[in-house]
Order: structure tokens, then C-alpha cells, then sequence
């Protein structure tokens, strides 16, 4: 039975992606790696609290753009409830983990203080969670996005198109020097990190 990935699995391979379209990009960018890439110096001279991860950190060179992007990887969990047929044959009920739909908004929006140009929510649904259920948080969580400057992505596996459901608008807090400092720390820093260079097809 092949094992399931895991959510840092699922960013890996979305940063993997990335890198085959000609992109820098990495996952899991934390504050340890910000001070191997020298950026920690220039987080604590503004007071930055460091936080949240960057789920993926990707650079796109002929646009000149960076992208923070949060993802939350929905599956089905451990046994939630047991339901009896009118045969009283029971039915285990799985509970679909996270339970919230509007689950990592309000990361994706903490991603827009590390000076990106774009912050986006990814949703990957697990080849198991029903289309009914994809369908239903896609819905409302666009709904929710489409007042905000945060982009909207949704992957369904094993399907590994990635489809846009809600364009992110332009940082606005780059009106401010020191995030428009730390954004070129961060693009200078991917183009410098090895596992992060583009990929020749």
C-alpha cells in the first residue's frame, strides 16, 4: 500500500513545479533558513516576528515577481462517527482533516509582511476526499478571497493541475522600504540557494 504523502510533501512537490516552469523556488522557509540566507539580521533590525513559515517561497525571474504561497492539505482522518444502515450494518464516517474550510487565511495574509508581491492560499484535497466536499469548500473560500489580496489555488490529487480560482492583488504594503528591503534579501537569497535554482528541462 503506497503511504500517503504528507503536507511538507505536497509543498516539496509544489516547489518542485515550479522549478521546471524556470522559477526559483523552495519549500519550508523558517527562521533558521532566514538566518543561513542572512535575512535574519535584517528581520530583527525591523522587528519582525519571524512568522508563519513560508509554505512555498517562489521567484519568478522574467516577471520579476515573488510569491509566498500557504498550503493546507485536506484528508480524510481517523473515525469520526459510526452510522447504522436500516440492515444495522455500521458504516465508519471519517472526519476530513483540517475540519475548517477557511483553514490558513489568515497565514496566507501574514506572508503579505515578508514583502511579497503576491500571497497566495493553496488547498490540496487528498484523491480520497469526495468532489462534492472539494467543491463545497472551493466555493466558499473564493467567495471569502475575493475581498482580499490573496490568491486562491486549488490542486486535487492525484490530478496535479494546479487550478486558479481567485487572482491575488499586488502587496500593498511595498509602499513600505523596509519589506521592499527584505523582498529583495529574499529573491537575492533564492538565487543564491542551490536546491531552490530552476530546473532545465
Amino acid at each position: 500500500m503506497a503511504k500517503r504523502p504528507s503536507e511538507r510533501d505536497v509543498c516539496r512537490a509544489l516547489a518542485m513545479d515550479y522549478r521546471r516552469d524556470g522559477w526559483y523556488a523552495v519549500s519550508h522557509v523558517n527562521l533558521p533558513r532566514l538566518s543561513t540566507w542572512r535575512c535574519f539580521d535584517l528581520l530583527k533590525q525591523i522587528g519582525h516576528p519571524g512568522q508563519p513559515e513560508i509554505d512555498v517561497l517562489a521567484y519568478n525571474p522574467k516577471r520579476d515577481t515573488l510569491h509566498g504561497i500557504e498550503v493546507k492539505y485536506f484528508r480524510y482522518g481517523k473515525v469520526k462517527t459510526v452510522v447504522k444502515t436500516a440492515f444495522n450494518e455500521e458504516i465508519p464516517v471519517h472526519e476530513v482533516k483540517p475540519k475548517s474550510y477557511y483553514e490558513g487565511i489568515d497565514e496566507a495574509h501574514a506572508l503579505l509582511n515578508f514583502g511579497v508581491d503576491f500571497a497566495w492560499l493553496c488547498h490540496v484535497f487528498d484523491k480520497n476526499v469526495s468532489s462534492t466536499f472539494v467543491k463545497k469548500y472551493s466555493k466558499w473560500t473564493s467567495k471569502i478571497l475575493r475581498c482580499t489580496y490573496i490568491g486562491y489555488l486549488v490542486i486535487t490529487l492525484p490530478d496535479p493541475v494546479i487550478r486558479k480560482l481567485c487572482e491575488p492583488e499586488r502587496n500593498p504594503l511595498l509602499e513600505e522600504r523596509e519589506l521592499r528591503t527584505l523582498r529583495t534579501c529574499l529573491i537575492r537569497a533564492l538565487k543564491e540557494e542551490r536546491t531552490a535554482k530552476p530546473i532545465n528541462k
